[in-house]
């Protein structure tokens, strides 16, 4: 199936996954306080931090396998390093949980401290079971894994919310739903799975050559990643500040859902196409269509986050969640930002240049945690904790955008350009919503222009779609 193809069914799935707790947040907010959120967000934080050291990354390595026995070698190693972390964790969960709970400034709450082991295995089936679909060029059960991780997640949450809403119902919602996907995939890969064995002595110099790059740099990326994306929730977490924790949580949720959507259905299939096209005119062709497509049409919504971020949070979600929009308030830059990078960042993998990815992760991560626990520290309100985060993360994605064009040989003229014309028309979508709301700020107006934010930003992104399939087609 082309790349095209491809990249729909994954769109689809995940358009899907993602749209659910969209669509269900206006509720979950009326069931559940800030505070179950905070503690939400510190659950899934901690659970994705140690989900890195239970993998090393190896999914990804999975894809770039030369052949069915090295591969099923990856995702057996892969799986048994998950394994001994999930048990290892869950022993020192069951006799220190509520030290590391006091640890995590949440020692009123150590339930919720069992359930991470559960959900670091869970996250690591998915994770490795997804790598190796790629390589099989099988994307539709990882979309539909997804479909069914929120699914299941609602359906808990809200039988919970309307039962008893403790503080810790949406952590164990969270377990469910990652459980029952990590269960479908292993039913769908149940014939692959079979084969699997552990690499003799003879394969295993073969195999250091193939995963040592995702070693020594992928695996401290996403780990430095990791931990430099939660800062502000470790932040809050820390000082008991567990409601603006929540109140983060949620902004970067809803402005992190489009990044979240196009990386999982964008950059696992962008990923094996950069390494079948590398080091040819077609993969600087598709890397720049894509990122003209993306850029283009994401400015109008996140311009309309900017300017009505807060009185659509309190409107959506009730007044009480008028903070959360002020936080996207600040955040929307970053996070249109962060969509551009969100999909093309395999890049680095298929230059085989991790290295710079990490030196540039790892000085913006450092430099992010610094400033964050700093102003919170000396005391600065949450807004200001928040602004200090979005500036240094702005900066982070430009300079990540330009290494990425770096490394995969495509002129950075051309980034530039993509870049005026996205902040273009990203400062006259705003402008134009500063206007209509000092004129006009009632309900109907911020109605009114998300409507018609989103239907410009549909009408470019699908001119740019067009533009991008006849320039793919004329390639071939």
């Amino acid at each position: 199936m082309s790349f095209l193809g491809n990249a729909r069914i994954m769109l689809i799935g995940f358009a899907v996954a993602q749209a659910l707790p969209l669509l269900a947040a206006p509720l979950l907010t009326r069931l559940f306080s800030p505070e179950a959120f905070g503690l939400q967000m510190l659950f899934i934080s901690w659970a994705t931090v140690v989900g890195v050291v239970a993998t090393l990354r190896l999914d990804l390595a999975t894809v770039l396998a030369a052949d069915r026995r090295e591969a099923t070698h990856i995702v057996a190693l892969a799986a048994s390093m998950a394994c001994a972390v999930a048990l290892l964790l869950l022993g020192a969960t069951t006799f220190f949980g509520g030290a590391l709970a006091g640890v995590s400034g949440q020692a009123e709450q150590t339930r919720w401290m069992l359930a991470l082991a559960p959900m670091v295995l869970a996250v690591a089936t998915v994770q490795i079971s997804a790598g190796l679909l790629t390589w099989l060029k099988r994307f539709g059960p990882a979309s539909q894994a997804q479909v069914l991780n929120q699914a299941g997640y609602l359906t808990i949450a809200l039988l919970v919310g309307f039962t008893a809403a403790p503080t810790d119902g949406l952590v164990f919602a969270k377990l469910g739903g990652q459980i029952a996907a990590a269960l479908f995939l292993l039913v769908i890969l149940r014939g692959d799975l079979a084969t699997l064995r552990l690499p003799g002595r003879l394969a295993v110099g073969a195999l250091w050559r193939r995963c040592r790059p995702f070693l020594m740099f992928n695996a401290p990326y996403s780990l430095v990643g990791v931990v430099g994306r939660e800062v502000p929730i470790f932040a809050f977490s820390a000082v008991g500040a567990t409601a603006l924790a929540g109140h983060y949580g949620l902004a970067r949720t809803l402005l992190g859902a489009p990044s979240t959507l196009l990386a999982a259905s964008l950059s696992q299939v962008f990923y094996r196409e950069a390494v079948e096209l590398k080091g040819t005119p077609r993969l600087a062709d598709l890397t720049v269509g894509v990122l003209r497509a993306t850029i283009d049409a994401s400015a109008p919504l996140f311009a309309f986050l900017l300017i009505w971020g807060d009185a659509a949070f309190a409107m959506a979600f009730g007044d009480e969640w008028r903070t959360a929009g002020q936080f996207a308030m600040i955040l929307s830059v970053a996070a249109w930002l962060s969509l551009q990078t969100s999909w093309p960042e395999r890049l680095f993998e298929a230059a085989e240049r991790q290295g710079v990815s990490f030196a540039i992760q790892l000085g913006f991560d450092l430099t992010a945690a610094v400033a964050v626990f700093i102003a919170i520290s000396s005391g600065a309100p949450g807004l200001v904790v928040v602004t200090t985060f979005a500036v240094v993360n702005s900066l982070f994605h430009l300079a990540y955008l330009t290494g990425m064009f770096h490394v995969s040989g495509v002129p950075l003229q051309r980034l530039v350009a993509c870049l005026l014309r996205g902040a273009a028309i990203f400062a006259f979508a705003a402008l134009a919503l500063v206007a209509l709301r000092l004129t006009a700020a009632s309900l109907p107006a911020l109605i009114g222009s998300g409507v018609a934010a989103a239907g410009v930003a549909s009408v470019i992104a699908l001119a740019r779609l067009r533009e991008l399939r006849a320039m793919i087609v004329s390639s071939l």
